[in-house]
C-alpha cells in the first residue's frame, strides 16, 4: 500500500476522479513532492481507495472540502470523456480551489517551456523548447514533444506518444499509445487517435473528433 506523505512540507491535494488515471497519478504526486489527500469519486461510482489514497467525497461533497483543501488536480479518465474534465476543471475552479500541476522529476524540459494548470506529466516525458500545454494535460510515461509544440486544454498522450516539430494539437485530443505525428500537423477539436497510428498528411483525415461519451469515475 501507498504511504500518504501528509508531512514533511508537501502540500495536501484532493484527485478529483478514480480509475487506473487516479491509480497512476499517486505516485507521480509523491514524486513531485505533492500529498495525495483524498479521491474525489462520481456519484455513480464505487467509493473506493486508489493505490493506498483514501476516498473522501463525491463531487457534491467538493463545496464542504473546500474548507479544509485548497488544491486539487483531476485524475478523472480522460478517453473519449474530455467534456467532463472540462466540466470538473470549470466546477473546481468555480469553488476556488487551486489547479495543482505534477511533473516527475525524470521529465525533461528544455528552455521556454510553459506547462498549463492541472497537468500530469509523467516519467520520461519530455518538452523540446518552445513547447506550451494547455489546462488539465495529460502526458504519460515516454511521451515526447519536439520544439514548438502546442496542446490545447485537456489533451491526452499516451505512453511513447511523439508529436514532430510544430504540431498543433487542439482541445480534447486523444492521442493513444506509441502515435506519431508528422512535423507541422495541426489535429482537431475532440480527435482520437488509436494507439501505434503513424498521422502523417495522407493519413490525418481518416481520424475524426471521438465521441464524448463516458461514466464518471
Amino acid at each position: 500500500m501507498t504511504e500518504i506523505v501528509r508531512n514533511e512540507g508537501r502540500e495536501a491535494v484532493l484527485l478529483v476522479g478514480g480509475g487506473s488515471l487516479c491509480a497512476a497519478a499517486v505516485p507521480l504526486l509523491l514524486a513531485a513532492g505533492l500529498a495525495p489527500a483524498g479521491v474525489i469519486h462520481g456519484p455513480r461510482c464505487d467509493f473506493v481507495a486508489e493505490a493506498g489514497v483514501p476516498p473522501l467525497g463525491r463531487d457534491a461533497d467538493l463545496a464542504r472540502l473546500r474548507r479544509d483543501f485548497s488544491r486539487a488536480v483531476v485524475t478523472a479518465p480522460h478517453k473519449q470523456a474530455a467534456r467532463l474534465r472540462c466540466l470538473l476543471h470549470d466546477a473546481l475552479r468555480e469553488l476556488g480551489f487551486t489547479l495543482v500541476s505534477a511533473v516527475h522529476p525524470d521529465a525533461r524540459r528544455e528552455q521556454d517551456v510553459l506547462v498549463g494548470a492541472g497537468n500530469l506529466i509523467f516519467a520520461g516525458a519530455s518538452l523540446a523548447a518552445g513547447c506550451r500545454t494547455g489546462t488539465g494535460c495529460v502526458l504519460r510515461a515516454g511521451a515526447c514533444l519536439e520544439a514548438g509544440c502546442r496542446l490545447g486544454d485537456h489533451v491526452h498522450l499516451g505512453e511513447g506518444a511523439h508529436l514532430g516539430a510544430d504540431v498543433i494539437v487542439e482541445t480534447g485530443a486523444h492521442l493513444g499509445r506509441e502515435v506519431r505525428v508528422d512535423a507541422g500537423l495541426r489535429l482537431g477539436k475532440n480527435i482520437f487517435v488509436p494507439d501505434s497510428v503513424h498521422l502523417t498528411p495522407q493519413t490525418l483525415p481518416l481520424y475524426g473528433a471521438g465521441g464524448e461519451q463516458g461514466e464518471r469515475v
